[in-house]
């Protein structure tokens, strides 16, 4: 790849901190971790089948009728197959992947666990019918199954909390480069920047059809695209990522590099190699990357909805709003009290929000505020005056001491289930907002209103009180794209981690 002149933008020698002298060994031997994964998900499978193995045989669990102890040897077949193909269908499906590392959400990795499993188990049985030799205990195949997908999705846990304690001390991180510097090109910098500090950007490349931007707004520019080599050497980089819409097979035009140099630059140095759709505002879901005669393709859909998902999804939002009314009606009635006692005016509060595709509805809260609070709010916030539709206030006068606890609590949100009854909302959900701001959203954002309003959502449990738009939007349409039960209960539980640590909680 030709240089064709120096770069200007060059500033530091190291672009991560030098790492603390105390994880230097533990540093050392996590650059092979998807070895040791690897090998830690064969070891689980052939644990748990030795496990279960001694639970149906020496205790008899989920014995349906006394057999004789078969020998372990042939388990142990099996147990080679189910590893094997388990972790050939996980390989494949990049869960030892280097690259981007870390920042897959977690019931994403857990369902990949899953779904592997349920391949390989079927491989096994299907085995075990040609071969009669290895058509053993189901049983025991199925306890295996369930005990080691549980396994692995802990093993998973603990590998990403030994890559936080790494990165905090400035070792094992990611460092990424960026070719392109459109708004978006930004907006997805900071995107991967967020990923629990495993992440860090380097800086920003730009192409001859992206005029050149020194840093603006923590956009740092290392050069252009030409300048690689040289800023390689000098800032270093284990990832590089092509966020400009403008590369193709060939030869942009100018003196811009082609992706297929890229690639052999990339190759050359270990560096890994993503390319971001240019429509990279819609989440694109493994299934919707195709190819047609050999040309890759990827179907743009900004949401997906299962029609008996969406079914079971109101059943369950149902049951389970009415058994919390009914089963907490005495705490209900403690905060009833408690708010009428401390500030006068009405237990309730309720106001116009935007539901399921903009549609109108009053949504209802326990009163956190004083009588007055919506006659005082023009006083505090120039609705008019605001940058986006969107505002949270911080240290809020209006909200009463009751309120305060409340809200830490989210125990305000708690009559929003008798709108779940109502069909207005759900449990999960991006969270409704006020009429009036909706009517000023783009059609971007109005893409958050093809759901139905949740008491809960992704957005709650990653950064809860965020007050910038794009952020919630962006939390809200990958939420969209990926609904489903797991990641409704997912969300369910993570919320009540978040309620009991308060955080994120504006008063």
């Amino acid at each position: 790849m030709a240089l064709a002149r120096p770069t200007p933008a060059i500033g530091l020698r190291s672009a991560a901190p030098a790492p603390a002298a105390g994880v230097r060994p533990l540093g050392t031997i996590w650059q092979h971790r998807h070895v040791l994964l690897t090998t830690l998900d064969v070891l689980t499978v052939g644990g748990c089948l030795l496990l279960s193995y001694i639970l149906r045989f020496e205790y008899e669990f989920l014995a349906l009728k006394d057999v004789a102890t078969p020998s372990i040897t042939l388990y142990a077949k099996g147990a080679v197959i189910l590893s094997a193909v388990w972790v050939f269908r996980l390989w494949r499906e990049g869960s030892y992947e280097q690259g981007f590392r870390g920042t897959t959400p977690a019931m994403h990795g857990t369902r990949v666990i899953v779904v592997s499993g349920v391949y390989a188990l079927a491989t096994l049985m299907v085995i075990a019918f040609l071969y009669r030799d290895l058509l053993l205990s189901r049983q025991v195949y199925f306890m295996t199954a369930v005990i080691s997908a549980a396994g692995m999705a802990l093993a998973r846990v603990v590998f990403g909390r030994v890559d936080g304690y790494l990165a905090r001390r400035g070792y094992a991180r990611r460092l990424v480069a960026i070719v392109g510097t459109t708004q978006a090109a930004e907006d997805f910098g900071r995107s991967v920047a967020g990923a629990d500090g495993l992440i860090r950007v380097v800086g920003h490349f730009s192409t001859d059809a992206e005029p050149p931007r020194m840093s603006r707004d923590g956009l740092r520019v290392l050069g252009d695209a030409r300048d690689l080599e040289e800023v390689h050497e000098q800032v270093p980089f284990h990832t590089l990522v092509l966020a400009s819409p403008v590369f193709t097979a060939r030869a942009i035009g100018g003196s811009d590099p082609s992706v297929i140099e890229l690639v052999n630059f990339c190759e050359a140095r270990g560096v890994s190699l993503y390319m971001v759709p240019g429509s990279f505002d819609v989440a694109v879901s493994p299934g919707e990357v195709t190819a047609v005669s050999g040309a890759p393709v990827i179907r743009l859909r900004d949401a997906s909805l299962h029609p008996v998902y969406a079914i079971v999804k109101r059943l369950s939002d149902v049951l389970i709003a009415g058994i919390v009314l009914v089963l907490g009606l005495p705490v209900w009635a403690v905060i009833a009290v408690a708010i009428k006692a401390t500030a006068p005016g009405p237990i309730l509060f309720s106001q116009l929000r935007a539901g399921h595709h903009g549609r109108p509805f009053r949504m209802f809260k326990f009163r956190s505020m004083t009588r007055d609070a919506e006659a005082r709010l023009r006083d505090l916030v120039s609705i008019d005056n605001l940058a986006e539709p969107v505002f949270k206030l911080k240290n809020d006068p209006r909200v009463t001491p009751v309120g305060r606890l409340l809200r830490r609590t989210g125990l305000d949100e708690i009559p929003q289930l008798l709108n779940v009854l109502r069909g207005e909302m759900s449990l999960v959900g991006p969270r409704p907002e006020e009429v009036g701001l909706v009517e000023r959203y783009d059609p971007i954002h109005r893409r958050r209103l093809k759901a139905k309003p949740g008491i809960t959502g992704y957005q709650q449990i990653i950064n809860r009180g965020e007050a910038a738009l794009a952020v919630r939007v962006r939390h809200d349409l990958l939420y969209l794209k990926h609904q489903s039960l797991l990641l409704d209960l997912y969300i369910m539980l993570k919320t009540v981690g978040v309620l009991v640590r308060g955080s994120g909680v504006t008063h």
